[in-house]
């Protein structure tokens, strides 16, 4: 597909985001195979994450993630930003080990699983043939996921060792899944035709132009960056067009993620980007109105007696408004 044509595409994906739909089949299945391969489901009611790890059976993997988890917590309340990206990288160490990941996770099961399936419904609209590049992967559920949906070839990138071994040792021989330990900016002679990069956008907005580049490079000219942060909605507009022009990125698409999850349970959603290599479409300055336009449509469904608590994601939303059509 030109990138005159993807251009077409996603204008007409941003118009009316059904198209991008998964049947509301293929939503439960990817569900599933999170709650069971991963232990990622819809979380247990917990006041905090204190509190859910007071109520894990306590040993040492709980202990090392209570204490990271502390650690990244006094960190932000200092305002100590050095130390909490020090301090995460602790934490995410302390999340690759079974008993850790998957209720830990859970609290970004909304999050994830909408990802999921926006990056899959993509895919197929513009006819990505692979490979995929899942950016900040940890053990891989993301990645591992896709490989399967798309039956495709998937790289993770992590930063963090013990989650690159943890999630190796989960993957059967025959994945078209594979975890590298590495980071942007990485060097390598592989070009993607898809990247997915889940709240892994820099915190300091000095690092991000470097960040965008390092996708950039990754990607095959009319490849895809799906981007999701909650950074999205506090950017300065006139900057970040400046750093999508050095990255060569032109705007494609604009979402959200999320529903009803997190600990404690409550309703979040996150701003997804979608960027276009070589592209020449503008970021708009209306970006956040193009992505929450289908958020009055998803209130009326959650708000719905009928509606599951399990199922009050956009990716269902959207499915059961698929299967209505």
């Amino acid at each position: 597909m030109k990138i005159e044509e993807l251009d077409l595409k996603l204008e007409a994906i941003q118009a009316a985001k059904a198209a991008i739909a998964l049947e509301q089949r293929e939503v439960r299945a990817i569900d599933q195979l999170l709650e069971e391969k991963w232990g990622i489901k819809f979380p247990t009611p917990a006041a905090s994450v204190t509190d859910l790890i007071g109520k894990m059976p306590q040993g040492e993997a709980v202990a090392r993630f209570s204490q990271s988890y502390k650690e990244v917590h006094d960190a932000v309340l200092r305002g100590d930003v050095v130390g909490e990206i020090s301090a995460e990288s602790k934490l995410y160490d302390a999340m690759a080990h079974p008993e850790i990941l998957g209720p830990v996770t859970s609290k970004r099961r909304h999050f994830i699983l909408d990802a999921i399936c926006m990056a899959v419904g993509l895919a197929r609209a513009t006819e990505r043939q692979g490979p995929i590049l899942d950016v900040g992967s940890h053990a891989g559920f993301i990645g591992a996921v896709l490989s399967e949906c798309l039956e495709v070839e998937v790289v993770g990138i992590d930063p963090s060792k013990d989650a690159i071994s943890f999630g190796s040792s989960c993957l059967p021989k025959t994945s078209r899944l594979s975890l590298v330990n590495a980071a942007i900016p990485w060097k390598t002679d592989s070009r993607f035709d898809m990247i997915v990069s889940i709240d892994t956008l820099p915190k300091k907005s000095q690092m991000m132009r470097g960040f965008l580049q390092g996708l950039s490079y990754l990607l095959k000219s009319g490849g895809l960056a799906i981007i999701s942060s909650a950074y999205w909605v506090d950017c300065d507009i006139a900057l970040m067009r400046r750093n999508l022009r050095a990255a060569r990125f032109g705007f494609g698409y604009a979402d959200v993620v999320g529903g009803y999850g997190s600990i404690p349970l409550q309703f979040e959603a996150t701003c997804v980007l979608v960027f276009v290599k070589d592209g020449k479409q503008e970021l708009p300055r209306n970006f956040q109105e193009l992505a929450e336009s289908e958020w009055p449509a998803f209130r009326e469904y959650s708000n719905n007696p009928s509606t599951r608590n399990t199922e009050k994601t956009q990716a269902y939303e959207r499915a059961q408004r698929r299967s209505l059509s």
